[in-house]
């Protein structure tokens, strides 16, 4: 017999049709758009043989901005384990995204990685994260990011200069809120080269539609 035709694999555009019908018949808060994210993050990531890109990132933000959003208690780390590694994941590939201080067609993930790790990762491992802290290196991972996020709490944007204490001409983005500059020619440069391209003002959602089309401007 002949062997089965391999399912063929859905673009980039379909799947970004499937996240827009979701939100259209359900509404962006109702559970099942919020699943419809999840599925879509895997789903992506299985073609890929795994790996994470660009939408799958944005449809685990949008999942992790869904779940902050409904405001409850802190879970224990060993019950929402997927939640966990995959904004583990996200907040591991946004955060590397770019490096270079050139510009570049791909979006500033910087913003984006350390709300995933302020708003939710962080404050669930530190309550009971020690349940999960040696699976898979999540503890070692976990420890990374957070040294990543002092960083970019401490230092430059642009050229890496310490802005710890009292520097008249230190400054924080006025939208964002997460990445600082030692002062304004390292901000303006900044902002022209890639932080304009993933710039999300603080007052917006992970879930919301800002973020989705900041990460995924053609879709």
């Amino acid at each position: 017999a002949a062997a089965a035709a391999a399912p063929k694999r859905a673009n980039i555009e379909e799947l970004a049709a499937l996240v827009a019908d979701a939100r259209q018949r359900l509404g962006p808060d109702h559970w099942a758009t919020a699943a419809t994210m999840l599925l879509l993050h895997y789903r992506r990531r299985s073609e890929a043989g795994g790996g994470i890109d660009l939408f799958a990132a944005a449809a685990g933000c949008r999942f992790i901005g869904w779940l902050v959003g409904r405001k409850l208690k802190l879970p224990p780390a060993a019950v929402v384990r997927t939640p966990v590694a995959l904004s583990l994941d996200c907040a591991t590939f946004l955060a590397g995204v770019i490096q270079a201080k050139e510009p570049s067609p791909l979006p500033d993930g910087r913003c984006f990685a350390a709300r995933v790790l302020a708003d939710f990762l962080l404050p669930v491992f530190d309550a009971s994260g020690h349940t999960v802290a040696a699976i898979a290196g999540t503890g070692e991972r976990v420890d990374r990011l957070r040294r990543w996020l002092a960083q970019l709490r401490s230092t430059c944007g642009r050229c890496g200069k310490s802005c710890a204490g009292d520097s008249a001409s230190a400054s924080v983005c006025g939208r964002c809120k997460c990445v600082r500059y030692c002062g304004r020619e390292c901000q303006q440069a900044d902002w022209k080269a890639r932080h304009k391209a993933g710039c999300l003002p603080a007052g917006e959602s992970l879930a919301g539609d800002a973020a989705w089309k900041l990460l995924m401007p053609a879709a």
